[in-house]
């Protein structure tokens, strides 16, 4: 299989990279890499049925935003490859270790194991969005709680509770490709998941949960925080993260108005994460 990668690289680095993001989603491209020196984002889509016309709408809506823009068919080992690169095994917290499929790690005594090959998804943990997540769940007691994984990519999140003590995972995620890698990381980690494709909560409302995960950009978490908030049990936790330090008050903003409580924030960066309490 070949893959249409699509490279937009800017003049400086932005205060917010939430628009290029919302022109790759919009092109059906919602898993990106952003990369330094110079500055750019990366995203790949599936060498499929209108995705070379997909690819060139988006590098003319690209050029319109003042980035450089181009597009080049990458094989799927090459991706592989790529990957390899940038992914590393790593510790968050006191015992959650995340590792790559093609890589051993020397566990110590109580150490929990999170195995993940992310293929075309994304969430590894090389990008300070994901690290803050884990960094949110990783020493919470999550013994029989039931959760969802909104925007699963890797399934990395989902997965992680799981081994921690998640009774139940529930997964969505809009791309079918990024559902397919979280299942398959599931199977890996011995995890037993439900994963949906569909757009954020919607696949979710009418069910309820204790809670939930969304690493997704700032004007998305805008958009569903009322869901969020539907789909959680009074006491429950929505776990938000790709919000960048100019969008925090409106991702605030929005989590309050939708009923919840700001119970704790961690920043890497210019990235924010936080935990939102449902009453």
């Amino acid at each position: 299989m070949n893959w249409l990668k699509i490279t937009a690289e800017l003049p400086q680095e932005p205060l917010d990279w939430s628009p290029w993001a919302l022109a790759f989603e919009d092109a059906g491209c919602p898993s990106t890499q952003i990369l330094s020196s110079p500055p750019r984002m990366v995203g790949y889509l599936e060498q499929s049925e209108g995705a070379r016309e997909r690819a060139c709408l988006l590098i003319q809506r690209l050029r319109a935003m003042d980035a450089e823009a181009s597009i080049e068919t990458v094989a799927e080992e090459d991706w592989a490859e790529a990957w390899k690169r940038f992914f590393r095994p790593f510790r968050v917290g006191e015992r959650l270790v995340i590792r790559p499929s093609w890589e051993p790690f020397q566990l110590s005594p109580g150490d929990v194991e999170v195995v993940i090959d992310p293929g075309q998804a994304f969430g590894t943990g090389d990008h300070p969005t994901t690290r803050l997540c884990l960094r949110l769940l990783a020493d919470r007691d999550w013994t029989g709680l039931s959760v969802a994984d909104v925007g699963c990519g890797s399934g990395i999140l989902g997965i992680s509770a799981a081994k921690l003590g998640a009774a139940c995972v529930v997964g969505v995620d809009i791309e079918a490709g990024s559902v397919e890698i979280a299942s398959a990381n599931a199977r890996r980690n011995g995890v037993r998941a439900e994963w949906l494709v569909g757009d954020a909560f919607e696949p979710l409302l009418g069910r309820s949960f204790d809670a939930a995960f969304s690493n997704i950009i700032s004007a998305v978490l805008i958009r569903i925080a009322p869901d969020a908030a539907r789909c959680l049990r009074p006491g429950g936790l929505w776990i938000v993260s790709g919000v960048i330090e100019a969008n925090w008050s409106d991702v605030r903003e929005a989590a309050e108005r939708a009923g919840f409580d700001l119970q704790q924030r961690l920043q890497e960066g210019e990235w924010l994460a936080a935990t939102f309490l449902r009453p």
